[in-house]
């Protein structure tokens, strides 16, 4: 399924809540769903009609928690977000998010 871009390129976006026990996916779009991996101790943010890759994509991250930092990476056509805090560990967190299409 081809995506076509919204404005600015963007291809989906949103909002990832997380209280510790359950995430939640505010003013997303094209968002199918985003759970927590305790294994993989990052997000896998699952989008709408999009196979994420790096490739074709780019992620840009915002932590809300201003001593957080991010990093993204793909696994089976999902985005994966890792929130990590200062000391470099994987933790939950809130952040926001969007993906723009390579022109």
């Amino acid at each position: 399924m081809h995506v076509v871009p919204g404005p600015n390129l963007i291809v989906a976006m949103g909002l990832v809540s997380d209280n510790g026990s359950s995430v939640s996916v505010y003013r997303g779009y094209n968002v199918s769903s985003c759970v927590w991996n305790p294994t993989l101790t990052c997000y896998e943010v699952t989008l709408t009609g999009i196979e994420y890759s790096p490739i074709d994509y780019v992620a840009h991250i915002e932590p809300w928690d201003l001593n957080h930092g991010a990093y993204t990476t793909n696994l089976s056509g999902m985005l994966l977000v890792a929130v990590l805090d200062s000391g470099g560990n994987a933790v939950r967190g809130t952040f926001s998010f969007t993906v723009v299409a390579f022109p």
